[in-house]
This record gives structure tokens, C-alpha cells and sequence, in this order.
């Protein structure tokens, strides 16, 4: 499952660049770390280190669509956890001059190979951020995420975001 989910980022981000050459000037990618947790409701909760690839389109200097990818790095010694996960999210932006806030909000799907719980999880995704601008074109990202509602995948981490073109001007 690793090695596709690997895969599958790495062919999604050479897409978006071979976009990016064709001048198609709305994309964006991120590459994020993230401390994270793993909440399943009938068993204690796991601590993480996430890796995810994000994938996103401005339709609007106010909206966007992102697609996400992620698994764990590390998990807690011994007790071998690893949880990966897909998210398609609509992205709602408030930007300012060198800042943007912004909420997600879409649907996720993912795997957690737990001991005790073989099992996939799924439902709401939703989180929040703030992207501070050092360049037109890039960014640090800081943000929380929540996937899923009862069996809970926490991030809380940063990230490194390209525009392949300057965003929309702001306020």
C-alpha cells in the first residue's frame, strides 16, 4: 500500500508540473510534515508522523479543490501502526497581502493498519490554516485537519506550498 501511495504522489506531481510548463496557471502543490493522530473509537489512540502530498486548482482567489495524499513516517515504537489516507476537499480562501487564511472541507477515505483494527475509515474531512507568503509562488504553510468524524485522524503540522503562478491579487 506504501509503495502505491508513493507511486501515485510522485506521478500526480509530475503532472502538475508538466501543467505548470504548459502555462496552465492556476495549480498548486504542497508538501506537508505533520505531528498526527490516529483515534479509533474502540481503541486507545496512536501517535503519528504524517508525510502527505496536496494537489489543488484556484478557481477563484476565494475557492479552490485540492487532492490529498498522506501516509505515516513513524508511529509509535512496537506497536505497528501506519494509516494512509486520500482527501478531495474544497478549499475556501481568505487572502490578504502576504497572508491567506483559509478553511478545508471535503471527504476522506483511508487504511490503518492497526493492530485490532484491519479496517479502512472514512467520512468528513475539515481543518483550517493560515499559508504565509515569502514569495509570490511560495509559501509555509500551518494548519490543523481532522479526517474522518467517529474514527478520527488528527494532523496538526506544516507545509511548503508552490503556485505555479502568482495567486489572484489581494485585498
Amino acid at each position: 500500500m506504501r509503495t502505491a501511495l508513493h507511486t501515485a504522489m510522485f506521478g500526480l506531481a509530475l503532472l502538475f508540473s508538466a501543467n505548470a510548463l504548459a502555462d496552465r496557471p492556476a495549480n498548486y502543490f504542497a508538501i506537508g510534515l505533520a505531528d498526527a493522530q490516529f483515534d479509533p473509537d474502540k481503541y486507545a489512540p496512536r501517535d503519528e508522523t504524517n508525510l502527505d502530498l496536496r494537489l489543488g486548482h484556484e478557481f477563484r482567489p476565494y475557492l479552490a479543490a485540492e487532492l490529498r495524499l498522506g501516509t505515516s513516517l513513524h508511529s509509535d515504537s512496537g506497536k505497528g501502526t501506519e494509516v494512509s489516507f486520500a482527501a478531495g476537499l474544497a478549499r475556501f480562501n481568505l487572502p490578504f497581502e502576504r497572508v491567506t487564511l483559509y478553511g478545508l472541507l471535503g471527504l476522506a477515505g483511508g487504511k490503518a493498519d492497526v493492530p485490532n483494527f484491519d479496517d479502512g475509515f472514512s467520512g468528513l474531512a475539515f481543518g483550517g490554516g493560515v499559508a504565509l507568503y515569502g514569495t509570490e509562488r511560495s509559501a509555509l504553510g500551518i494548519e490543523y485537519m481532522q479526517y474522518g468524524t467517529s474514527d478520527r485522524y488528527r494532523t496538526l503540522g506544516v507545509s511548503l506550498v508552490h503556485h505555479f503562478r502568482p495567486p489572484k491579487p489581494r485585498f
